[in-house]
């Protein structure tokens, strides 16, 4: 036999029932009189341990106001609010006492937090506060404060400067977790120099994590992700990143890829402070296992000034060098020897190291008159590729194209399909009125180096 066990939620007046099993005895047996009790006991410490929590949570924010609204509220005003309206500076207090109040739930907290960061200057005020909730303990109910503490430290950007110390503090400490560090790492690149500690802790990282040449010596996950961190944050500092090439020329040699691929995008980001990492990135040019690499390495080459290297690497025997060559031209400064380069490059006997001269050119000496014609040219070329990448050149060109409207006219009879019917879309785009873009800021037939994502 058995029975149920009634019992409602006193906010939501859910009937919660679950059947308790019993034992045949003698009604008024004292087995049955002792277990009777027992049972009672047991339900009535449940029914304390499960009712009375329920009472006091389950009522406790859904009114609580802050600023005059509620949390449903201002997560309806957050959705619309434009960060640098005057509606947005108005609304710092109320923002920062969600993020402060422990008792809110805490994507609330953090949703508020967050928005206080991308507001920027204008609720520099919070980052104080909003820094000390970065040593306040976890608790059950929220063991992430931390991390979106710090996320919001790097939404301000150089306006979190003040919290430099403390972000350094969890970046060096070893006790740290491995999240939370990346984290802090991201937030001081991204202060930079509104803060001169900033920078020097991150090159710490690097000295104390040295780079894994050889498979003589292991390193774990968390310790390639914390490298890669620091090397991507350099990124952000520039020029002004220029006490770090040492460092990063020793990773260059990392037996990672992802390190060594960090590593040129950063110092081609430094810039022409970084001159004396050219002959290193030449090296990665010629001799890295991944073509990843050489690709950004080229770029970058052109972006720290080596263009005698690069015009050199014009003359290499294999033609994907030479193709590399010319598209690091198209990065490098704007000089004669630039020029003088490229002219070589759009005379190679190699159709892709043309297209790629042709596309540097324009790129740094805008001359749609000389590069039209060329690209035109290039069209008929055997090279699949290498057509695709003339065709988006012209398109790219709209009307600036005009210049190889001859050219294009004598392909209308070429015998390859594709190449006749390409012709004559960019001849009906010549007399049409498409969005132009004179300068090809970014070459059609490589990708820009962007800053490398986190695996």
């Amino acid at each position: 036999m058995g029975f149920f066990v009634k019992w409602e939620h006193p906010e939501t007046e859910q009937d919660w029932s679950w059947p308790i099993r019993t034992y045949s005895s003698p009604p008024h047996s004292p087995s049955t009189r002792w277990f009777r009790a027992w049972r009672e006991t047991v339900l009535g410490i449940i029914l304390i341990c499960v009712g009375i929590p329920a009472i006091h949570a389950a009522p406790a924010h859904s009114h609580a106001l802050y600023e005059g609204r509620t949390l449903e509220q201002w997560r309806d005003a957050i959705k619309s609010l434009d960060p640098r309206s005057n509606e947005a500076a108005a609304a710092v207090p109320g923002l920062l006492a969600i993020a402060k109040d422990p008792h809110a739930p805490w994507f609330s907290r953090r949703q508020a937090a967050l928005t206080l960061g991308r507001i920027g200057p204008q609720s520099a005020s919070a980052v104080p506060e909003i820094t000390a909730l970065i040593q306040r303990p976890p608790t059950d109910e929220d063991p992430t404060t931390s991390i979106w503490a710090v996320q919001a430290l790097a939404l301000w950007g150089p306006v979190a400067a003040p919290a430099t110390p403390v972000l350094i503090e969890l970046v060096s400490h070893p006790a740290t977790d491995s999240h939370l560090r990346l984290v802090a790492v991201e937030a001081l690149g991204r202060i930079g120099t509104a803060d001169i500690r900033s920078l020097p802790a991150i090159v710490r990282q690097l000295q104390w994590h040295p780079p894994h040449r050889d498979g003589s010596t292991t390193r774990s996950g968390q310790e390639l992700d914390l490298v890669s961190a620091c090397i991507e944050c350099l990124d952000l500092y520039g020029g002004e990143a220029i006490a770090a090439v040492p460092v990063l020329l020793r990773f260059s040699e990392d037996r990672e890829e992802r390190i060594r691929r960090a590593v040129a995008v950063t110092l081609g980001r430094i810039g022409l402070r970084a001159e004396q990492a050219a002959p290193r990135l030449a090296e990665l040019i010629l001799a890295d296992r991944s073509e990843d690499v050489r690709d950004v390495a080229a770029i970058s080459l052109g972006q720290v000034g080596g263009t005698e290297l690069l015009s050199r690497l014009l003359s290499h025997p294999q033609a994907t060098t030479r193709e590399r060559a010319a598209t690091g031209l198209g990065w490098a400064p704007a000089d004669e020897t630039s020029r003088n380069a490229l002219q070589i490059g759009r005379n190679d006997v190699e159709p892709r190291v043309r297209m790629a001269a042709i596309e540097a050119t324009q790129k740094r000496f805008p001359d749609t008159v000389l590069t039209a014609p060329l690209a035109a040219r290039e069209m008929a070329a055997e090279d699949r590729h290498v057509r695709i990448r003339a065709v988006r050149f012209l398109t790219l060109l709209g009307r600036q194209a005009h210049p190889a409207e001859q050219a294009l006219q004598s392909l209308t009879n070429h015998p390859h399909p594709h190449v006749r019917q390409s012709a004559q879309r960019l001849l009906d785009g010549l007399s049409s009125d498409p969005p132009t873009n004179p300068a090809l800021q970014n070459s059609p037939g490589k990708a820009v180096p962007d800053r490398p994502e986190r695996q």
